[in-house]
């Protein structure tokens, strides 16, 4: 069977009375694609396909079969859409997640004391660090036993002398 690297240059669902869609090509060339293949595809993906050729009224029609990698051989497929059943895993970034999980827990907080009119610059700041607290303690490499709570160094630790003591 055939193979060809191929960069997605627009997909098509199939029209009306037609069992396939279509796949159009950087290069102009055209795929048939049969409905299950086509969310494997996205616009701009690079892959390497297998596919079959068929000849009717003097023209080639090439229908997709499988994406069988990425060029190069790395088995992933380059800015698109994932073959399914491949071996392809999408690596998130840690700090991309935890600024996602913070970020969720900082806007609902936020919303709550907003609500009741006591969002500040200092509660958010407090917000922040516990949320960035929580994700060491849970998801980060911190340990929940041995973790203590992080204090600035400019503030006195909690239990101390009343700092407006004699004013």
């Amino acid at each position: 069977m055939p193979t060809e690297t191929i960069t997605v240059a627009g997909i098509w669902p199939p029209k009306e009375g037609r069992r396939t869609g279509s796949l159009k090509t950087t290069t102009g060339d055209w795929f048939d694609v049969w409905p299950d293949k086509i969310p494997q595809f996205s616009k701009g993906g690079t892959y390497v396909i297998e596919y079959t050729t068929k000849e009717s009224n003097g023209r080639v029609y090439k229908t997709v079969k499988a994406i069988v990698g990425a060029p190069g051989g790395s088995g992933q497929v380059q800015g698109g859409a994932a073959p399914r059943g491949g071996s392809y895993t999408r690596q998130d970034d840690p700090a991309v997640a935890e600024r996602i999980y913070c970020c969720g827990i900082v806007n609902a907080a936020a919303a709550a004391l907003a609500s009741k009119g006591l969002l500040t610059a200092e509660a958010l700041v407090q917000i922040t660090n516990a949320a960035r607290l929580a994700w060491r303690r849970t998801f980060g490499a911190g340990d929940l036993k041995t973790t203590a709570i992080p204090t600035p160094a400019d503030e006195p630790p909690p239990h101390d002398e009343d700092p407006f003591a004699g004013r």
